[in-house]
């Protein structure tokens, strides 16, 4: 009988790392191990031409891949950006609604006596502060001033060395 000789060769990764590794890339490329050896083993042993080498089905297995990431999160970009782009404008609206009765006198008067009220003291940048976006709201530092004057002659308010101003009940 004629003696039959073992095909098999063993393949022994380097850790249990390089073999998931190993296997991950087999996957993607779906090839199986025999498959992947033996186009290994002739391109090395033919020196065939570089379209037969299973390292290019490889890199090219992984910028599919890529790519396929690259779409992915462009998208999710895309929506989170116009999803904060929506939310700004949202905010900028809302900014508007509410400053845009603060313009009053009245209004400003009844924020500014509120705050004093309920705090133990204060400085003019404080009040100032109060205000968001107070740089672009028309006659803010004039109408605060003219708020202070009154509630100073009316007794209401004391501004302290330093700059403090107290509410006086």
């Amino acid at each position: 009988m004629a003696e039959r000789k073992d095909k098999r060769v063993e393949f022994h990764a380097r850790s249990a790392e390089h073999k998931k590794q190993f296997e991950a890339i087999l996957e993607e490329t779906g090839q199986i191990k025999s498959e992947f050896f033996r186009a290994c083993m002739d391109q090395l042993v033919s020196g065939g031409d570089d379209d037969d080498h299973a390292g290019i089905v490889v890199r090219d297995a992984k910028i599919a891949r890529l790519e396929g990431e690259i779409e992915e999160l462009s998208a999710a970009l895309f929506t989170k950006d116009k999803a904060l782009k929506m939310t700004r404008d949202e905010l900028t609206g809302i900014r508007a609604e509410k400053f845009r009765g603060l313009t009053d006198i009245v209004h400003i008067s009844m924020e500014v006596e509120r705050v004093l009220e309920s705090s133990v003291g204060l400085t003019r940048p404080d009040l100032l502060s109060l205000f968001e976006d107070s740089m672009h709201i028309e006659n803010l530092v004039p109408m605060i001033q003219q708020v202070m004057h009154n509630l100073e002659r009316r007794g209401k308010v004391l501004e302290l060395d330093g700059g403090v101003i107290h509410w006086i009940p």
